[in-house]
């Protein structure tokens, strides 16, 4: 099993919270360092659309071959924002599960 189908089969309710507080780190991070998604986009090689994604929390429609974390902190990454503490909790949860 995929770590995005995973993630998306356990706990769904608790993870997408964690998701959607990710996806607004990552918008308020980007807005404030004044970076558009398209510059994000290309330099990462991603779809505009996923990124839209991202922010908006909602990353059901990713393919499950995906490194969603992976993704996550590349994005992070590009409009220094700190989703350390999100990540985690995505991870103790997938952990919990994968026992």
């Amino acid at each position: 099993m995929s770590e995005l189908q995973i993630i998306l089969k356990s706990r769904p309710e608790e993870k997408k919270k964690i998701l959607i507080t990710i996806g607004e780190k990552l918008s308020k991070s980007r807005k404030s360092s004044r970076k558009k998604l398209e510059g994000i986009a290309k330099k990462l090689n991603f779809s505009l659309e996923m990124l839209k994604d991202i922010e908006a929390g909602n990353i059901s429609k990713f393919p499950p071959t995906i490194h969603i974390t992976g993704f996550l902190r590349a994005f992070a990454e590009k409009v220094s924002c700190d989703i350390s503490l999100e990540l985690e909790q995505l991870i103790q949860q997938e952990s919990s599960i994968m026992k």
